[in-house]
């Protein structure tokens, strides 16, 4: 009898510590799963700024987008060194790196379910400016939806699935054309440039302003007039033909600046072959606050290419444009910058606001 309630005693207690170990096991195992962790070892210290080199590599593909960091700018090597909108290349990488994210899976059986499948998942590496990789991370569908500001993501060679609280993915929404995240625009977004105070145009076509040039307007201290704000500063826009001035409508000279901002390209080409550009040609100079100029070089329409061809040496481009975008590149005086323009202007119709990306 004694023996029979010891080993009951026995069985009880090794029940109690099964139960014990197994409630320890689970709690653990729910911590884990619950605990955030960044996708890199914080002690590698790999942060954004040590990035220089982003490859993507597109789903069911052998080839992969090549992003580099040359001097202040990202290019892509891949499309005759094509201007990068910085902006997205920085939400990549905040997204991958400055992110957490909890483990949901470490069954490689759950790769399809989460979209980390070859055949679904975008790979993309990072390295630093010796080449070395520092993170090499597959990304799968946004969660719960492709819409999220999370996803699903593993790193190479591994199978644990987390649950990322960001979505790099968004850096590359709207993206088309050649590769994601190339920029469209004539002025690249990589080119840092202040206010614009002068434009020079140098062209035989009749009618146009040969230079436009802002000045500081004093406040107006007539009696009855509203007090100016402290640091408001007021601008006027002249514009000179043949030894005239005129004054501009600042709406007018508003709406060009913004066309230029906004103006995109239809191809690039090699910078460095020969196109026929000529010092004496049409130009566009445009001088910023700072002194900064850049110019655009206008050649004609190349039929082969299927544009005007356009030369920013600044920016180390060359490209075509409509013939549409560049009959605009030289307003008319009277027609653009002093009579009032038509609503939608020819500005907005031939490059609208909030255009495409590629």
């Amino acid at each position: 009898m004694n023996r029979l309630i010891l080993g009951l005693g026995l069985l009880v207690v090794l029940l109690v510590t099964a139960d014990n170990r197994l409630r320890a096991v689970a709690e653990s195992e729910r911590l884990a799963t619950s605990a955030l962790r960044p996708l890199t070892d914080p002690k590698a210290e790999v942060v954004p700024e040590r990035v220089r080199v982003v490859s993507i590599r597109p789903r069911q593909s052998s080839q992969a987008w090549i992003y580099e960091l040359q001097g202040r700018g990202w290019r892509y090597p891949g499309y005759f060194g094509a201007h990068v909108l910085s902006d997205r290349i920085a939400l990549l990488l905040r997204g991958f790196l400055q992110s957490a994210g909890t483990i949901v899976s470490t069954d490689s059986g759950d790769f399809d379910h989460y979209g980390l499948t070859s055949d679904t998942a975008l790979r993309v590496e990072l390295r630093d400016s010796s080449g070395e990789l520092l993170l090499d991370v597959w990304l799968g569908r946004g969660a719960p939806g492709p819409r999220s500001s999370e996803a699903y993501v593993r790193r190479a060679g591994e199978d644990t699935v987390i649950h990322l609280h960001a979505n790099p993915m968004h850096a590359l929404v709207g993206a088309r054309g050649v590769a994601p995240l190339i920029d469209p625009h004539v002025l690249p977004r990589n080119l840092t440039r202040k206010q614009l105070v002068k434009i020079n145009f140098n062209t035989d076509e009749s009618g146009v302003a040969r230079s436009l040039w802002r000045i500081e307007v004093p406040p107006d201290t007539s009696a009855g007039s509203f007090p100016p704000r402290l640091g408001q500063i007021d601008y006027r826009w002249l514009a000179g033909v043949t030894g005239a001035v005129d004054t501009c409508m600042t709406t007018n000279v508003f709406a060009y600046t913004s066309f230029l901002r906004r103006l995109q390209y239809q191809r690039l080409f090699d910078p460095d072959a020969n196109y026929g550009f000529v010092a004496s040609g049409p130009t566009v100079e445009l001088i910023d606050e700072e002194g900064v100029v850049d110019v655009l070089e206008v050649g004609g329409l190349d039929s082969e290419r299927g544009g005007v061809l356009l030369r920013h040496r600044a920016a180390d481009m060359v490209c075509t444009i409509t013939p549409e975008k560049a009959a605009l590149l030289f307003p008319q005086l009277r027609a653009a910058l002093l009579d009032t323009l038509p609503r939608p202007s020819p500005y907005d119709l031939a490059e609208p606001t909030g255009g495409r990306l590629p």
